[in-house]
């Protein structure tokens, strides 16, 4: 099993919360 080094960590991280952030504010908007 190869070992992520940090960056990558950081990359999936961020890359995970601004596709969770996205989800929420097209919820939000096709609420109102």
């Amino acid at each position: 099993m190869p070992q992520l080094d940090t960056s990558t960590w950081f990359i999936t991280i961020i890359s995970s919360m601004i596709t969770l952030f996205i989800l929420f504010q097209l919820k939000i908007s096709s609420q109102t």
